[in-house]
């Protein structure tokens, strides 16, 4: 997971012609509008997905990462009852 927020930093280089070209590089750590980023042990993850081993893999990575609240559903229902007891800061699902 990234914990430090990139920018762009742009060089503007003008051609003989007077067309102007556009170069960027990514810096990372760089101070820009800041994006509030959550601690893994701060989120609140909901996976969703008809398939257990996926949802056991998934579960298995993040807690790696140190995600300590992890719930998983089956299905849109289980996913719906899920989130009305308690809201997620993320929702990984699967589309089919």
């Amino acid at each position: 997971m990234c914990r430090s927020a990139c920018n762009t930093n742009q060089s503007n280089k003008t051609e003989p012609d007077g067309r102007s070209e556009s170069s960027g590089r990514f810096v990372l750590g760089a101070t820009q509008p800041s994006v509030q980023l959550m601690e893994p042990a701060d989120l609140n993850v909901l996976i969703v997905d008809d398939h257990e081993a996926m949802r056991t893999l998934l579960a298995r990575v993040l807690s790696k990462l140190g995600v300590m609240h992890i719930r998983t559903a089956a299905s849109g229902a289980d996913a719906l009852a899920a989130l009305a007891e308690r809201p997620a800061t993320l929702i990984l699902a699967d589309r089919n």
